[in-house]
């Protein structure tokens, strides 16, 4: 394979990888968004509509066993997916070689190269803080609405 095929291929990969995060997204976004019309819910863009949420009406074992293993399947799918497309970035070309074996003793700190960015390093730990805690509230505050609707 020569670097130009190598290139080629990253850049495919590449490709590949964002168009797939677009339709993943705008796909889910837009299907979400069929499903809230279809039941009555509304935009969420101040249209004063409430969610009215209906009985939960079930499959059965066996039907929800089966959408069970079908969501199993297409996530394994599309793991192996994302995986093939970054191993297709790894392959080694002149623009990215494999690094010269120096010899280091990596289990010394010494050995290692730190890059010290205290500023970044505090504004991402504190949109991490931020992000962990707006999670853990929204979700704590769906928590009742749940238990009220589903029974405990």
């Amino acid at each position: 394979m020569t670097e130009t095929d190598v290139l080629r291929g990253r850049r495919h990969a590449i490709y590949v990888l964002v168009a797939f995060c677009a339709v993943f997204f705008i796909g889910g976004i837009i299907v979400s968004y069929v499903v809230a019309a279809n039941y009555g819910y509304g935009t969420g863009f101040g249209d004063g509509k409430l969610s009215p949420v209906g009985t939960a009406e079930g499959e059965g074992f066996f039907g929800d066993g089966a959408i069970l293993g079908g969501t199993f399947i297409l996530d394994v799918g599309i793991l192996l997916a994302w995986y093939w497309l970054i191993s297709r970035l790894e392959a080694p070309a002149d623009d990215d070689p494999l690094p010269t074996d120096d010899g280091a003793d990596l289990s010394r700190d010494e050995s290692w190269y730190f890059i010290r960015v205290p500023n970044l390093t505090r504004i991402l730990i504190g949109i991490a803080v931020f992000c962990t805690a707006g999670v853990v509230i929204l979700g704590a505050s769906i928590l009742p609405v749940v238990l009220l609707r589903y029974g405990w």
